[in-house]
């Protein structure tokens, strides 16, 4: 829960409202130049990358977002 708190998004939060959201946390472990979601995806998930970065592409000719992990 440390990691949440941590987070700037996080500052204004009531600790009960962390919880909750620590609670329902699920750890996912990806890969290098994995995608990790794409436009269109349905919206039921929010990702908080706690280590390594992100690579954010975005495609304007095929109207295409894709955010893939790149380290």
């Amino acid at each position: 829960m440390a990691f949440l708190k941590s987070l700037p998004l996080m500052n204004n939060w009531p600790l009960p409202s962390i919880s909750a959201l620590f609670r329902n946390i699920v750890s996912v472990k990806k890969t290098r130049n994995q995608t990790i979601f794409e436009e269109g995806d349905p919206v039921n998930e929010i990702f908080f990358i706690k280590s390594g970065e992100v690579e954010v592409i975005i495609t304007r000719r095929f109207s295409s977002f894709h955010c893939i992990l790149s380290s």
